[in-house]
Parts: C-alpha cells; sequence; structure tokens
C-alpha cells in the first residue's frame, strides 16, 4: 500500500544522486569555468597540505575560512569585460547554517540586506584605487592572468539558500540571482558541457579560451615565448583526479596543426630541463619518474599531455613537499634494545682495623717518663 510513497522517493534519491551543477549562477558568455572538489581534495593524500594552502590563497574569500569545512564544491565563471577587465562569479556549494554566516559577517564589520528572499553580506568599501589590478591565478605551473576589479569593488556574499553562496559584484550578483530563481536553463555554450564531462571524472578542473587572460599582443622580438605560444591557443582544459593515485590530463587547441607542433616542442623542452636539473648533485632530484609517468602528443591542432603517479611515487613526492629544499628527508629513529645493567652486589660488612703500637711508656726514671721505640 505504500508502494508508490516509496517509488517516489527512490526516484527523487536518483534525481539528487544524478544531480550536476546548477550552471545557471555563471555568466551564460563565460569564457574560463573552473571548479574545485574541496569536500574531496581535503581527504584526500594532500589534505593537511591543501587545507593550508587554501586558507592562505583565500585573498577576497577570506570570510569563508572558518566555513571550510562545511564547503563541497567552489565553482568559478569568469568573462572578459571592455577587452581591459573580467568580471568572476562564485559559486560556493555546502551544508550552511545562514544564521551562523549571518552572525559571522555582521563580526566582521559587514552589514546584511535584503534582496527578495536572498539575504545578501556587503563588505565595508575599501580606499579608492587603481581602476583595475592584475592579479595571477595559478594552477600548479600553469598561470594566467587576469585584470580584476578595482580594490574599492569587495565582492559581497548572496545567501540563496542553505547549500548555495554567490560571490562577485553587486551587478553581476544581482542577474546572477535571477537567473537561479527564474528556473531558466543556461544558454548554449560548448564550455557548459565541456565542464560538466571533465567536473564527473576530476577533482580540480579548468576550461575556457583566451579571451579573459587579456594577453599583450605578441609582436616582434619583444614578445617571450611563452606568450608567443599563449596567443596561439583557441581554448584549454586542464583536469586533475586526486584519490589513492594522481591522474592530470592537459589539452590545447592551437590555431594551426604547426602551432600545435611548436607548442609539444616546448613542452619537450620544459621537461629535458626538468631532467637535466634532477640529474646536477646539487640540485634537488625530482621525485617522479617523467619517462614512466607522462605521455605528451599532439594531433592536428590538438596537443595533449597525461601525467599519471601511482601510490609509491606519490609518497616519495609527499616526502619531498614536507623536507626543506637542500635538507635529506630526515629517517624515522632506530629504536635498538638495550639490556638492563645487572643489580648491585651486596657489600658485606668489615670488621674495624685494631691499630698496632710500635713503642713504649717508661715511668719513674730520675728524668721522668720516656717513650722508646720497641723492636
Amino acid at each position: 500500500m505504500n508502494a508508490p510513497r516509496v517509488f517516489a522517493a527512490l526516484a527523487l534519491s536518483t534525481l539528487i544522486l544524478s544531480a550536476e551543477t546548477d550552471y545557471r549562477f555563471a555568466f551564460p558568455q563565460s569564457e574560463i569555468l573552473l571548479g574545485l572538489d574541496i569536500k574531496w581534495l581535503l581527504k584526500s593524500p594532500f589534505g593537511t597540505s591543501l587545507r593550508g594552502e587554501l586558507k592562505d590563497s583565500m585573498g577576497d574569500l577570506k570570510p569563508l575560512e572558518t566555513l571550510l569545512d562545511q564547503i563541497e564544491t567552489v565553482h568559478l565563471s569568469a568573462v572578459s569585460k571592455s577587452g581591459k577587465q573580467s568580471d568572476v562569479l562564485f559559486l560556493v556549494q555546502g551544508k550552511f547554517d545562514q544564521a551562523k554566516i549571518v552572525e559571522l559577517g555582521l563580526k566582521n564589520g559587514m552589514k546584511l540586506e535584503q534582496w527578495g528572499k536572498t539575504k545578501v553580506l556587503v563588505q565595508p568599501k575599501a580606499k579608492p584605487a587603481a581602476p583595475s589590478r592584475r592579479q595571477t591565478a595559478q594552477f600548479k605551473a600553469v598561470q594566467f592572468k587576469m585584470d580584476m576589479p578595482a580594490a574599492a569593488s569587495k565582492p559581497l556574499f548572496a545567501l540563496y539558500d542553505a547549500h548555495n553562496i554567490v560571490i562577485g559584484e553587486e551587478g553581476p550578483v544581482r542577474v546572477a540571482l535571477e537567473r537561479m530563481e527564474s528556473g531558466l536553463t543556461p544558454q548554449a555554450n560548448p564550455l557548459f558541457e565541456r565542464a560538466r564531462n571533465l567536473e564527473a571524472s576530476n577533482d580540480i578542473w579548468l576550461i575556457g579560451n583566451t579571451a579573459p587572460l587579456n594577453l599583450p599582443a605578441s609582436s616582434g622580438k619583444n614578445a617571450d615565448p611563452m606568450t608567443q605560444m599563449a596567443s596561439q591557443i583557441r581554448n584549454f582544459s586542464v583536469g586533475v583526479a586526486v584519490r589513492r593515485n594522481v591522474a592530470l590530463d592537459l589539452q590545447l587547441q592551437a590555431t594551426s596543426p604547426k602551432a600545435a607542433a611548436q607548442m609539444l616542442d616546448m613542452l619537450k623542452g620544459v621537461v629535458a630541463m626538468a631532467k637535466l636539473n634532477s640529474g646536477d648533485k646539487a640540485a634537488e632530484p625530482f621525485p617522479i619518474d617523467l619517462d614512466k609517468a607522462l605521455e605528451m602528443s599532439a594531433s592536428g591542432s590538438i596537443v595533449r599531455a597525461s601525467l599519471n603517479v601511482e601510490q609509491g611515487e606519490l609518497e616519495k613526492l609527499m616526502v619531498a613537499r614536507a623536507t626543506p629544499p637542500g635538507k635529506p628527508a630526515t629517517p624515522a629513529p632506530v629504536q635498538v634494545a638495550v639490556a638492563p645493567p645487572p643489580p648491585p652486589k651486596p657489600v658485606e660488612p668489615v670488621a674495624p682495623i685494631v691499630p698496632v703500637r710500635k713503642t713504649v711508656m717508661i715511668y719513674g726514671l730520675p728524668g721522668g717518663p720516656k717513650e722508646i721505640p720497641v723492636n
């Protein structure tokens, strides 16, 4: 008789388990999308070091530091604005207590505003600064730069519900909340579908094109090789899975097969330099066997590189990260069993020594007593 309820519960649970990230928060014309599975990353072998790195690099998201254990995923959407700056939106998902977040925000000097059904924490504005500032986002050895809004424009925190927090400047956040409340699906954007594919099998992923990188035009001899290479990338994707082992997959689409071949040669040159440096006795040895773990190839205009690190190599890498440069890893102390000393022997009493007299006194002599030796 309760079969309909059982089937309804099963259907609901199936929908929840198969639910995808709600990309309605993102700019429909997004040019960069990034995702971090914070919950799993903190449980991975890198969890301890990642926790410290996340706290040190939160920047404007510093108010969320005390909520780190409640955060499950973080998503970013970026789009270029006027060719000089980039608009950025964050979606932080987890299990949050809105009342505690509001209390925490008020303690940190924020103001609470009500936008329809959504509570919004607004940070106090900073002193006027330059129109824009260039920030460097780093992903392992991959870096890219974006012109962020002025420092006077502090991001605000929109508490959409108990599971979603949208972070960004006022204008983009208001439009994002309208998209999320309307129930409309995002506009057609090939990045969204590619992002879902990466998210399904990776814990860290980054995808996009070069538009929001705001790279200077490569001209003549003044352009460095990395700038020249980056200017020939149409789009890119990076995925990292951190479970028991570590798997990284990098894919670049160049403007032409010739440019792809040049990129592959440059990547091989970087790897060759790493091997050369690892062979130097004065340098720190590279903890991973690159010949075994790294694969690189180019097909048409596509360049792909994959890195797979097994558990044993991962442990070596963790030891190398924990050891200061130039200092050998400290081996575990060796415990040696030592037999206890024998108990002390009892001291037997010794009879006192009786002194032996060697002289004799004679009394009654006319000159008085006299002491003479005894032969």
